[in-house]
């Protein structure tokens, strides 16, 4: 995979975690007023929407890791690495909730970051 490509994975990549960051923001609103109204405990119903909203945070995280990976090409395949095995279980959650869109997002993510990891080439500092 040439240097331009495998940029080009990775901004398809970054960009589809944070399109997933953004959907997933998106609904803190109404899943907080679903729980609101439901019977889970006062606790619970407190710290409802910082556990919601640390999910989105997460993936931001992840499509910064992303973005890491675009800049130090000497990391890059490594970093690509962490990024697809994490958003991997994301997806493995979400298909778990059968949430089908988010886990093809977060799939499609995953295959753009393994693509990055097994085929992008091992920058010229980091061969023997």
């Amino acid at each position: 995979m040439s240097e331009r490509t495998a940029k080009i994975v990775i901004i398809a990549g970054v960009t589809l975690l944070l399109l997933m960051a953004g959907l997933h923001i998106s609904g803190v609103g109404l899943v907080t007023d679903r729980m609101a109204q439901s019977d889970a405990p006062d606790f619970l119903k407190s710290i409802f929407p910082v556990l919601f909203i640390s999910a989105s945070l997460q993936l931001v995280a992840l499509a910064a890791f992303g973005g890491a990976a675009l800049k130090y090409p000497v990391a890059r395949r490594g970093l690509s690495s962490l990024v697809a095995l994490f958003a991997l279980i994301n997806a493995g959650f979400a298909l778990f909730l059968a949430h089908w869109v988010p886990a093809g997002i977060l799939g499609l993510a995953t295959v753009c970051f393994s693509l990055v990891a097994l085929k992008g080439q091992s920058s010229p500092d980091t061969e023997p």
